[in-house]
C-alpha cells in the first residue's frame, strides 16, 4: 500500500504545479484534498517521504510544464525571427536531417520559453549549448502528448554562445559512430545497428513501418528493455565470479545510458531497472508490483512530463503485463511460449490502438522471434560499435557476419510486415480507450483473484470494443509540399484526397510510406483537387512501387489533364464545384471549403473533429 502511496503523492504533485502554473483553482484543491488523504491513510513513520515525493514532483512540475502550456505570440509565427535558446538534448535524424530540441529564452529579443523541433543539416551543435539561429517558426496541430512538436522550423547555422565540454565530447563521438558504422556495414543494416544501440531514427520509411506495423518497433526505442538486456548480458559474465555483480551490471548500464547520451526517456528506464534490481538484490523482489510503483513514483516525481509520455506508460505496462502472466500457470509448453509475449501486447494494446491505430495480429508470434534475436543483437552491436572507433580495419573484417545477423532481424521483419492479415488500422474514441482499459483491470483483478468467471467477461468486453472499432473505420491526414493528403479507410473501401495545403495540420509525410503503414493495399476512389506539381505528382506515381494500386481517380478540371490520362485507365473529370455521393462517403467540394461526410458523421474540416485520435 506503501508504494501506492507514494505514487499518488507524486502524483498529486504534479497536478498541484499544474494548477499553480495554469491558476486553476479546482486542480490545486483536488491535489490538496488528495495528499490529505493520503497522509491519513499512511502509517506516521512514513509521512515525511509521502510530503518529499509530493514536494519534489510539485517544484519539477513547476520548472518542467511551463514549457509544455506556454504558446507562442502568433506575431512571430511563420517568419524569419532571431532565436535564444539552449539545446535540451542530443539530436535525433529523420532521414539526412539532425532533429536537436532547443528551449528558447529569447525570440527577437522578447523572452519567450517553449520547446522548439529545429531541423537541420549541418552539424547539430551539443547538448546543453546556449546557441542562437535565425529560422521560420511553424506551429503544429498535435495533442498534448506530442507537446514537443508543437513548435518546428528549419536552421541552416548556429552560433553556440556557450557549450559544455563533455556533452560536445559525447555529441562528437555520436557523430563519428553513425559515420563509421554506415561506412562499415550495409544501408539498413547499420541503420539498424545504430537504432537499437543509440536509440537514433536512422531507418528509412520503409524498414521503420515495417516495424511499427507488426509492434516490434519497441528494439530501438532505448527502453527498459533494452537496459534489461545489457543488465543480464553483463551479469551473466560477472555472475560465477562475484556476488556484487548486479551491483557491477548496474554501472555498466549506467555508463551505457551516458554513453549514448543519457535521454530523458532512459533515464526513466534507468531508474526503474535501478529500483527492480535493487528490490531483488536486497531480498524485496518478491513483490515486484511494489518494486513497479517505487520506480514509477520516483519517475514522476523526478520528470514530471512523464505523466504525458506515452512511452513511459507502454513501459510500465509492459512490466506490468509480466506481473499479471506470473499470476498464471499455464501447462501447455506451446502456448507457454507466447505467455509473456501475449501478455504484454494485450495490456499494451489500448495505447497502442489509441495513439498509434495499429492492430498487429501477428506481433505476439513474430516478438517471440524478436525479442530472443534483439537480446543477442544488441551485446553484438555494442561490441561492434566498441571496434568501429578503435579500427575502421578489424571492423570491415566483421562487417560481413554483422550484416548477416542485423539482415535476418530486418527481413524477417519485412516479410511479416508484408503478410496480408499481418496487421490493420484502427481507431478508438476516448470512451472506447476507457473501455478497454477498464475489460484489461477486470481482466487482472480476475486474474489475482482467480475468478474463472470476471476473466471472460474482462475478455469479451474487450473483443467487443475491438471490433466495433474495427467496423468504423479510420481517418488520418498527412502532408507533403504543399498538399494534404486525407486518407479515409473503412472496413472495406479506403478513399484518398489531395488537395491543397492549410495551415500546419497534418504530418509531413511520404506518401506511399504513409498509405502502406495505413495498411493500404488498395485505394476505391482517388479525389485530385488540386494541379500538382511534378515532385508532388511523382509521390503519387511512386503508388505502385509500393503495390498500391488505384481504381478509380475523380479529379477537377484545373488538374493537368496530360498527367491524369497518363497514370490512370479509370478516371472522371468534374468542376471544381461537385458533390460525390456513394450511399456512405459524401464529399462536397467548391474553391473555398471541402466538407467530408462518412455514414453521416462529418469527418471534415478538422475543426469538427478531436485532433488527437483522428477518430469518427
Amino acid at each position: 500500500m506503501l508504494s501506492l502511496f507514494v505514487v499518488l503523492s507524486a502524483v498529486a504533485g504534479v497536478v498541484a504545479g499544474i494548477a499553480l502554473i495554469t491558476k486553476s483553482f479546482i486542480l490545486l484543491t483536488i491535489a490538496i484534498l488528495a495528499l490529505f488523504v493520503i497522509l491519513l491513510l499512511t502509517k506516521k513513520a512514513f509521512i515525511i517521504g509521502i510530503i518529499f515525493f509530493f514536494c519534489v514532483a510539485f517544484v519539477n512540475s513547476l520548472f518542467t510544464f511551463k514549457t509544455v502550456f506556454n504558446k507562442l505570440d502568433s506575431s512571430f509565427l511563420n517568419k524569419e525571427v532571431e532565436v535564444t535558446g539552449t539545446v535540451t538534448d542530443y539530436f535525433d535524424l529523420n532521414g539526412e536531417n539532425f532533429l536537436i530540441p532547443v528551449e528558447t529564452s529569447s525570440i527577437n529579443g522578447v523572452p519567450s520559453r517553449i520547446v522548439l523541433k529545429v531541423s537541420t543539416r549541418t552539424t547539430p551543435p551539443p547538448r546543453g549549448a546556449k546557441i542562437s539561429f535565425k529560422a521560420k517558426i511553424k506551429e503544429n496541430a498535435v495533442s498534448i502528448f506530442s507537446h514537443n512538436n508543437r513548435y518546428s522550423s528549419y536552421a541552416n547555422n548556429f552560433k553556440v554562445l556557450n557549450q559544455n565540454k563533455f556533452y560536445s565530447f559525447v555529441n562528437n563521438l555520436k557523430l563519428r559512430i553513425i559515420k563509421e558504422v554506415r561506412l562499415t556495414l550495409r544501408s539498413e543494416e547499420g541503420n539498424l545497428l545504430l537504432s537499437s544501440v543509440l536509440g537514433i531514427n536512422t531507418l528509412e520509411a520503409d524498414s521503420k513501418a515495417a516495424f511499427q506495423a507488426t509492434n516490434t518497433a519497441h528494439i530501438f526505442a532505448i527502453s527498459g528493455f533494452n537496459l534489461a538486456i545489457i543488465y543480464s548480458f553483463i551479469n551473466t559474465i560477472f555472475k560465477g565470479v562475484t556476488l556484487f555483480s548486479p551491483l557491477i551490471s548496474l554501472v555498466f548500464v549506467f555508463l551505457f545510458t551516458v554513453f549514448i547520451g543519457f535521454k530523458f526517456s532512459v533515464l526513466r528506464a534507468l531508474i526503474m531497472l535501478i529500483v527492480l534490481v535493487l528490490s531483488l538484490y536486497l531480498g524485496r523482489g518478491k513483490n515486484l508490483m511494489n518494486s513497479l510503483l517505487v520506480a514509477v513514483g520516483v519517475i514522476i516525481a523526478i520528470s514530471p512530463t512523464s505523466i504525458i509520455s506515452v512511452s513511459f506508460y507502454l513501459s510500465c505496462i509492459a512490466i506490468f503485463g509480466l506481473v499479471v502472466a506470473d499470476k498464471i500457470e499455464i501447462k501447455n509448453k506451446f502456448l507457454r511460449i507466447f505467455e509473456t509475449s501475449g501478455f504484454v501486447s494485450l495490456f499494451e494494446s489500448p495505447i497502442i490502438y489509441f495513439f498509434f491505430n495499429t492492430l498487429s495480429f501477428i506481433s505476439i508470434f513474430l516478438n517471440v522471434i524478436v525479442i530472443p534475436l534483439t537480446a543477442v543483437l544488441l551485446p553484438i552491436g555494442i561490441i561492434f560499435i566498441i571496434i568501429v572507433l578503435i579500427s575502421n580495419g578489424i571492423a570491415q573484417f566483421f562487417a560481413p557476419l554483422i550484416n548477416f545477423f542485423y539482415g535476418i532481424l530486418l527481413n524477417i521483419t519485412k516479410f511479416a510486415a508484408n503478410i496480408s492479415f499481418a496487421f490493420t488500422r484502427i481507431n478508438i474514441s476516448v470512451l472506447g480507450f476507457v473501455l478497454l482499459s477498464v475489460a484489461l483491470c477486470l481482466f487482472a483483478f480476475a486474474i489475482f483473484k482467480k475468478k474463472r468467471t470476471l476473466i471472460i467477461a474482462g475478455l469479451i468486453m474487450y473483443f467487443l470494443v475491438v471490433l466495433f472499432s474495427l467496423f468504423k473505420g479510420q481517418f488520418q491526414i498527412g502532408t507533403f509540399k504543399n498538399v494534404e493528403a486525407i486518407m479515409i479507410k473503412t472496413y472495406n473501401k479506403t478513399y484518398l484526397i489531395i488537395k491543397d495545403r492549410e495551415g500546419g495540420s497534418g504530418e509531413e509525410i511520404y506518401l506511399p510510406s504513409f498509405l502502406a503503414e495505413m495498411g493500404v493495399k488498395n485505394i476505391d476512389d482517388l479525389f485530385i483537387l488540386k494541379n500538382l506539381s511534378v515532385d508532388e505528382a511523382m509521390q503519387l506515381i511512386n503508388l505502385k512501387d509500393k503495390s498500391i494500386y488505384t481504381d478509380s481517380v475523380i479529379a477537377v478540371d484545373s488538374v493537368d489533364m496530360d498527367f491524369v490520362k497518363a497514370h490512370f485507365s479509370n478516371y472522371k473529370i468534374v468542376k471544381e464545384d461537385f458533390t460525390f455521393d456513394n450511399g456512405k462517403l459524401k464529399v462536397i467540394s467548391n474553391k473555398n471549403s471541402l466538407r467530408i461526410i462518412l455514414n453521416n458523421t462529418q469527418v471534415y474540416p478538422v475543426e469538427s473533429m478531436d485532433l488527437s485520435q483522428n477518430t469518427y
